[in-house]
Formats: structure tokens, C-alpha cells, sequence
């Protein structure tokens, strides 16, 4: 690039005095002045500027000159001629009248012939002694000393012969007046002498009106002289400085814009993210400044992004180090639930068998407590997810009335524990949309279950419809306890809740129904409440337009409930091989399958090679965090190259139950995904479904 070079930072310093050895300039003809170029034009215009006026002055100062001097000249020759017709009528007569009114017009010419002399010396002069001279000031001074200069002009040099000649005619008047007057003071004079006399007056007055037809003649050239080469001088002059003018103006412009763009470019460099790009120049102090401001700009913008950089490492390693926490700690509580809950199903399923209904219900206690516990952790984990902006979602496309007859039938047994009436009117059977179902079902779940407990009586009406917009919509109407309105602003927020402390009538995190708004918003959809206490609540979900699908005719299958019975077409029972390394699971396991499956265990990955290697096995249970070398998802992986085990059905069962958890498993190649703790109905029908 001419003139400029982009450097890296460390080719470049912020010390002025290495810019200054810079290698390459901006501009390889600019001195180090250039940057003072137009300020130097300025004062070269009001240089010219004023010799202009000076021209402009002096040519005033001569032609005002010329016209007194012509006026003085005009009026000595009228004076000078009444002067000489008075004199000779004096000779001629003798009259005392005519002498008197000769010496006045002599008087008057005699003085326009000193005021001649001194305009000749102020214009002409070797010294401005003149009057005009000192009233004149520095300026008319000067310029009268510049017209000295132009004494070898013609017409100069002959508006000088005739002042002389008008000089030498009044001192000739004036001795024939004298010469007159002695004469005729006498008494007697001559018939010769007043010849003669008179003849020389004659003479003198003829010379005198040539004298003046030469002053009309210099006029008539001065005015020339001034309407031609005078006016001609000035119109170049002014059009030689408009040239000037425009040509200095184009040189300096292009070039201080020209490094101005040169300079621009470094800054668009920088701008688009190249902040290794340096301006490096020399020439005058301004654009030093200049360059060194665009580079300490670069610098800044580099260490500000440095720093920027650093700190959105530091807060992705503290989000990894939490999600990791959070994910060990979900892990760590679901594997002992897990077991907790199974042997709580295996009891609650022989006590059933028994009839003891007190002890069936003291399970069913136990089973809930786990459950809550399971929601509130994997609540706090979606909750951090959504906050993170990491929550992926999956949307699919879902059958609206069944999903909320589904969610009512689940909740009925809640409903009828405390002799609530639980109702489902389904006004848009076919109403299909796309949406995550986890997001969904954890929206209606968290909405049903806040009904149920905050209504100690009476009814909860759950509707499918369509708004007055024909936006579809999910009313879930209860006739509990109510909402202040004081704190239906703060509903959705997280963590809060109407009542807290320790005499608070209802438990709970307060993150039910922060989660349903985010979950709902995330797939578009909006959540509105209407309430006053006392008087129940409705609590309204409007889905979008986008998400509406048209309405299919497909029926679903359904999948009927097994209730740990799996048909079975053959004697043999299936094994199934469930890969674990805690004991009690294992247990657990082996319990709730041996009825109806040939169960085998390994705790490692080299155990469930061996297992495959020496029994036919129709499926695998995989356990993710396994000891040794392999995990689950590494040995699922290898056994989908084996051509002996790829098509073995193998379903995750894990602690690990994330959304990015089910992703993995799916892209792994496991064939279901069955989240700690296990849902006994859901293990069976994933069994019956895989294995038959």
C-alpha cells in the first residue's frame, strides 16, 4: 500500500520517537510541515490578498493624481489667460481696474502652479515633501513611493514638461506684468514698446492656450491609460489569483485527503476486525497524532476484547464446572432413589398381592416423596439450563386432547385423595402441534399439581379450545384458595412464593411455575393468570399460530399397560443382560425382572464381553458410568462394530438424564433411553416393545 504500512503490534511501539524512524512515511514527498499545509495557504492568499489592495490603492492614488493634477492645470490656464486679456487691456488703456484685476488672476494662477509642483513632487518626487504626502498616512505614502517608479512613462514624463512650462509662462506673466507696470507708471510709453508688449503678451497668452489643449490632450491619454491598462492589470491580477487560488486548493486538498483516506483505511481494517493492523507514518506533528490515536483505538479494542475473551472463558469454565456439579449431583441422588423407589415398587406390588392396604399406602408415600424429590432436582436442572441458554429443545408433533386426557387420568388418583373433582372437556379433539413434549408435560404436570394443591375442595376443570383469535388455548380452572393480587406481578418469578416462612400453609421451591412460563416461551407459547383470593385461579396457555399442525386422521397405537407382564411366545424365557457396577442396582434389577427374563450381570465392560461371548442374549440394560477403562457409551459404540452384537437391542438406563444425555444415547446407537429411577411400567413396555 503507498505510503502506509499496516504492522502487527509488536513492529509497532507507542513511543513517538520510534514512530518517527518509521520506515515507510504516508507520503514519501510530504515534509514535516505538511500537516500545516492549509495554514500556510491561508496566509499566502491574504498575502496576495493584500498586494492586490496595495495594486488597487495605487492605481486610486495615480489616477486620482492625474485628475487633480489635470483640474489644477485647466483652472491655471483659465486664470493665467484672464490674467494676460487684463494685462494687455492695462497696456492699452492705462486703467488701474485692469492692473488690480490682473494681479488677482496672476495670484490665483501662481498658486495653482505651486499646487502642480507638489503634486508632480508627491507622485513623482525624489522626496514626498508635499502636503498631500503627509496628510496622506503610511499607506497613500507608500504607495505614492511606489509611483516614483513609473517617472519614465510617457505620459508621466509629459504631464511633467507641462506642469514645468505652466511654472515658466506664470513667471513669464509675471515679469511682463511688472515690466507693464513700470512702463505705465511712468506716464509716457512708446508706440514700439506697447507694440512690443503687447506683442509678447499676445505670444505669451497663444502659448498658454496650446498649454492647455496639451493639458485636454493628457487627459483624454490619463483617462485612457486608466480605463485601459489600469482596470487590464487589475482583472488579471484577480484572475491570476482565483487560479492560484483554485490550483493551490486542489494541490493541498488531494494530498492531506489523500492521507486522510490512506489513514481511513487502516481504521476500516481495524473496524471490520483485523486489530492487527497498525498505521505507521511520518511527516507533521498532526498526523503523527493522528496515526498514533488510530493505533492506541486498535490497541485498546485488542486488550478490551483480550480481556473480554478471558472473561467469557472464565464464566464457560464456571457454567461447565456447575453443570458438571450439578449433573454429578443428579447422578449421585437418582442412583440411590432409584433403588429406594424399585424396592418400594417390589413391595407395594407383594403387599398388593396381600391385601394389606395400610402398608400399600405407606409405600405409596415413600414412592411420592421420591418422585418430589426427583422433580425438584430435575427442576433446579432445566431451571439452570434455560438460564444458560444451553436447553435444547425437540420438538415433535403431538396430539393436544390426548396428551391432557393423559395428564388428567395421571393426576386423578392426587384429585381423588382429597375428594377433588378433576374434569377434562376436550373442545378441539384432532388439535395437532409442534412442540417439545418434555416442555409440555412438564408445563401441564407442574400446573395440574399446583392446582391440586392449593384447592382443599371442590373442582379442577382442565379445557382444550380455541380463543377468540382461534388461537388455541389450555385453561386449567380451580376453585382453591386464590391469588392476592399484590402478588400475581410476581408469580412467575423464580423462587417466590405468596407465603414464606416457617408458617407457611403449602410447600414448595417456588420454580413450578418459572419453569412452565419458560418452558412455554420457549416453544413460543404464552401463560396468563387470572385470580382474587378466595376465589380460585385460571391459569391460561395460548400456543401460537406457527405451531398449530392441521389435523391428522392417524390414530396412534396405544400401548396398554403391562404391569411387569410380558406375554411371551415360547417356552424359553428371554435374557437380558444388564451391565451395572452398583450392587444394589444390581439387585434391584435382577428382582424386577426374574419373573418373567432370564437375567445376567456384569459390573465391567470385559465381564459383558464375556457374558456376550458364552450366552445368547435378546437384550442389553447399559449402564453408563461403569469401572475401568470402558463407560456404557464407549462399549455401546464397540459393539455396534462387532457384526456379532450390532443388532442385540440396547436400551441406556442412567442417571445421567439430561437432554444432552438422551441426545448422546440416540447418537451412540442405543435403542431407548430410561432415566434413574426407573419407571417400572415404562421398563416393561420398552422390554415388550424391543424384545416381542
Amino acid at each position: 500500500m503507498d505510503g502506509l504500512t499496516l504492522a502487527t503490534p509488536s513492529e509497532t511501539s507507542s513511543d513517538p520517537k520510534v514512530v518517527e524512524k518509521a520506515r515507510f512515511p504516508l507520503t514519501s514527498w510530504a515534509p514535516s510541515w505538511t500537516s500545516r499545509k492549509f495554514v500556510f495557504l491561508n496566509f499566502l492568499f491574504f498575502v496576495l490578498a493584500v498586494a492586490l489592495t496595495a495594486l488597487t490603492i495605487f492605481a486610486i492614488t495615480i489616477v486620482s493624481g492625474l485628475r487633480s493634477e489635470v483640474t489644477a492645470e485647466t483652472l491655471f490656464a483659465k486664470y493665467e489667460k484672464d490674467a494676460a486679456l487684463f494685462l494687455r487691456r492695462y497696456v492699452e488703456d492705462g486703467k488701474e481696474r485692469d492692473y488690480e484685476k490682473y494681479a488677482d488672476d496672476a495670484k490665483v494662477a501662481a498658486r495653482y502652479t505651486l499646487s502642480l509642483q507638489s503634486l508632480d513632487k508627491a507622485l513623482y518626487g525624489e522626496t514626498g515633501t508635499g502636503r498631500l504626502v503627509r496628510e496622506g498616512g503610511g499607506v497613500i505614502s507608500a504607495a505614492m513611493k511606489t509611483a516614483r517608479r513609473f517617472r519614465g512613462f510617457p505620459l508621466i514624463v509629459n504631464d511633467i514638461q507641462i506642469s514645468s512650462q505652466a511654472d515658466e509662462f506664470n513667471r513669464q506673466l509675471q515679469d511682463l506684468g511688472t515690466e507693464a507696470r513700470t512702463s505705465v507708471a511712468k506716464g509716457r510709453v512708446l508706440v514700439r514698446d506697447r507694440k512690443d508688449l503687447l506683442a509678447r503678451i499676445d505670444d505669451l497668452n497663444d502659448r498658454v492656450i496650446l498649454l492647455e489643449e496639451n493639458f485636454s490632450r493628457s487627459l483624454v491619454r490619463g483617462s485612457r491609460w486608466v480605463s485601459g491598462t489600469t482596470i487590464d492589470v487589475l482583472l488579471v491580477s484577480d484572475l491570476a489569483l482565483l487560479l492560484l487560488g483554485f490550483l493551490f486548493s486542489t494541490y493541498f486538498g488531494r494530498s492531506v485527503v489523500k492521507q486522510i483516506d490512506k489513514v481511513s483505511l487502516a481504521v476500516n481494517r481495524i473496524a471490520r476486525g483485523d486489530l492487527t493492523a497498525r498505521c505507521v507514518l511520518a511527516g507533521g506533528d498532526d498526523f503523527m497524532r493522528l496515526a498514533q490515536g488510530v493505533n492506541q483505538m486498535a490497541s485498546s479494542i485488542d486488550h478490551t476484547q483480550t480481556e473480554l475473551k478471558y472473561a467469557r472463558d472464565k464464566a464457560l469454565q464456571a457454567s461447565r464446572v456447575k453443570s458438571e456439579f450439578l449433573a454429578n449431583m443428579s447422578h449421585e441422588i437418582r442412583t440411590p432413589l432409584n433403588v429406594v423407589i424399585g424396592y418400594t415398587d417390589l413391595l407395594a406390588a407383594q403387599i398388593g398381592a396381600q391385601g394389606n392396604e395400610d402398608m400399600r399406602e405407606n409405600l405409596d408415600s415413600i414412592r411420592r416423596a421420591g418422585r418430589r424429590l426427583i422433580r425438584t432436582i430435575q427442576g433446579i436442572l432445566d431451571f439452570s439450563k434455560i438460564e444458560a441458554r444451553s436447553f435444547e429443545l425437540r420438538p415433535e408433533t403431538l396430539e393436544l386432547g390426548k396428551m391432557l386426557e393423559r395428564h388428567v387420568q395421571d393426576m386423578r388418583i392426587l384429585a381423588e385423595r382429597k375428594n377433588i373433582e378433576l374434569i377434562c372437556n376436550i373442545d378441539e379433539p384432532r388439535a395437532a402441534i409442534q412442540f417439545d413434549e418434555y416442555c409440555l408435560s412438564g408445563a401441564l404436570t407442574n400446573l395440574l399439581q399446583n392446582a391440586i394443591k392449593f384447592t382443599k375442595e371442590g373442582s379442577i376443570t382442565v379445557s382444550l379450545h380455541r380463543a377468540p383469535d382461534r388461537l388455541l388455548q389450555v385453561a386449567v380452572k380451580d376453585t382453591g384458595v386464590g391469588i392476592d393480587l399484590a402478588y400475581l406481578t410476581r408469580i412467575f418469578e423464580p423462587f417466590s412464593q405468596e407465603e414464606s416462612g416457617y408458617t407457611r400453609s403449602f410447600e414448595g421451591n417456588g420454580l413450578g411455575l418459572a419453569l412452565t412460563k419458560r418452558y412455554l416461551q420457549l416453544n413460543g407459547a404464552t401463560i396468563e393468570v387470572q385470580s382474587r383470593k378466595g376465589h380460585g385461579a385460571v391459569f391460561t396457555i395460548t400456543f401460537s399460530a406457527e405451531s398449530e399442525l392441521r389435523p391428522t386422521t392417524q390414530t396412534p397405537s396405544q400401548s396398554k399397560p403391562t404391569n411387569g407382564v410380558v406375554p411371551h411366545t415360547t417356552g424359553r424365557r428371554p435374557t437380558i443382560l444388564v451391565v451395572e457396577d452398583d450392587e444394589d442396582n444390581q439387585s434391584l434389577i435382577r428382582k424386577t425382572l426374574q419373573n418373567q427374563f432370564a437375567v445376567r450381570i456384569a459390573s465391567s465392560a470385559d465381564e459383558a464381553r464375556r457374558e456376550l461371548e458364552g450366552n445368547s442374549v435378546e437384550l442389553i440394560l447399559m449402564d453408563w458410568s461403569l469401572h475401568g477403562a470402558e463407560d456404557g457409551v464407549t462399549l455401546t459404540r464397540s459393539l455396534r462394530e462387532d457384526e456379532r452384537f450390532k443388532n442385540i437391542p440396547v436400551v441406556a438406563v442412567t442417571a445421567h438424564a439430561l437432554p444432552e444425555d438422551r441426545k448422546l444415547a440416540v447418537a451412540t446407537g442405543f435403542d431407548a433411553f430410561l432415566g434413574k429411577p426407573i419407571d417400572r411400567d415404562e421398563l416393561f413396555r420398552t422390554l415388550d416393545l424391543l424384545i416381542h
